[in-house]
């Protein structure tokens, strides 16, 4: 196979990866709601793709610093929170009557909440980094909201 013959360029595997697989692998990622458990199995899956490009396994105890620089491949959650954080911006720009504007405000009337936990939403993540009024930095602070943006992609 092209993905894990040794003869294939790393080019071609890069290429291969970065136009068929990444996409295949976050599609829909803009509006996930990720915990830090399914972030790090999105990274280990990633890891396992690269150790098979590069055609080393686990025994060999390369590091994935060391791995990464031989396929120079983007890191799969750092694009999922780049992706996230556009569509936040997109999100914020589009009419009030959309349905995906309704839904990302929407909150429950009434019942009673459930044991545990509560569950991570979506715009959590955005709050948490932007604040309550995230939709109006995102309409009219462009230079505030790339400013929020990298810090948002820093906290990996």
């Amino acid at each position: 196979m092209i993905y894990t013959s040794k003869r294939t360029p790393m080019l071609l595997k890069w290429r291969l990866f970065n136009s068929c697989v990444l996409p295949a692998m976050l599609y829909g990622a803009e509006t996930w709601s990720l915990t830090k458990r399914e972030e790090n199995r999105l990274a280990v899956a990633q890891r396992r793709m690269e150790r098979i490009m590069a055609g080393i396994s686990l025994r060999e105890r390369k590091t994935n610093d060391w791995l990464r620089k031989l396929t120079r491949l983007r890191d799969v959650v750092w694009l999922y929170r780049q992706w996230k954080w556009r569509w936040a911006q997109r999100i914020a720009r589009m009419d009030e009557d959309r349905w995906a504007r309704r839904v990302t405000k929407w909150q429950p009337r009434i019942g009673k909440r459930g044991r545990g936990r509560p569950k991570k939403r979506w715009r959590d993540e955005i709050v948490k980094i932007a604040g309550v009024n995230w939709m109006a930095i995102a309409r009219n602070d462009k230079g505030r909201w790339r400013q929020l943006e990298e810090e948002f992609l820093r906290r990996l």
